[in-house]
């Protein structure tokens, strides 16, 4: 079976971006997560994590003994270009691979067919009469 974009249905578009999601933070809180572990199994008081966020972005600081094991941190522009980026372009190529509907005639269509095709549409003032009669017989 071949891939195509063509075939897809918002659930499936659906499906990627959540899919990607998880991916991203398993790859970019993979490595972090391994070392807050790290960190709390060993004994108490011989390690410490901080994870906050500021005006340049999000950060996360992990010391064992003392030392930095890990020391990371994404800006805000980076942030949301790894969340919002590739989503936003596999949309795009789904919207380019959907087929084409001609929309040129659409509102002629809809209002020159069906049972009322060749009527010609009463007054303005009719309208309202005919409308207000219909109601007040609900």
């Amino acid at each position: 079976m071949r891939f195509s974009l063509r075939h897809w249905r918002a659930p499936h578009l659906l499906g990627a971006w959540i899919a990607y999601w998880l991916g991203l933070a398993a790859v970019q809180l993979g490595p972090l997560v391994r070392q807050v572990r790290r960190v709390m199994r060993g004994p108490e008081g011989t390690g410490s994590f901080n994870l906050g966020f500021s005006d340049s972005g999000f950060e996360a600081l992990v010391r064992e003994h003392g030392r930095v094991i890990f020391d990371g941190g994404a800006g805000w522009s980076t942030f949301a270009l790894a969340v919002a980026g590739p989503p936003l372009l596999l949309w795009l190529a789904w919207l380019a691979s959907r087929p084409r509907r001609d929309h040129a005639g659409a509102g002629r269509d809809a209002l020159g067919a069906g049972p009322w095709s060749g009527v010609e549409s009463p007054p303005l003032r009719e309208r309202d009469r005919v409308r207000r009669d219909a109601e007040g017989e609900r």
